[in-house]
């Protein structure tokens, strides 16, 4: 979605600029210090942090079902932090 959307490169304020601007409601990483640098306060997306051991899908999927789970009640400006 980023490299579709021409916002390769972007830092992680001003990409969720970018989904806030184009009403994204969620935004997936795998940055586990992503809830240090950035504030959340003004924006209308909700943040899910994938701290697995890679960024490898193989790596990764054990996680999807519980982000699967919380989607339908996220809250804009929220950092989730989704462990196994």
């Amino acid at each position: 979605m980023v490299g579709q959307n021409g916002w390769l490169g972007k830092k992680n304020g001003d990409l969720l600029k970018c989904l806030s601007d184009n009403d994204f409601e969620v935004f997936i990483t795998v940055d586990q210090n992503f809830q240090y640098q950035q504030n959340l306060k003004d924006t209308k997306v909700a943040v899910f942090v994938l701290p697995g051991v890679s960024s490898r899908y193989d790596d990764l999927k054990l996680l999807v079902s519980s982000v699967y789970l919380q989607l339908a009640s996220v809250v804009a400006g929220t950092i989730y932090i989704i462990d196994k």
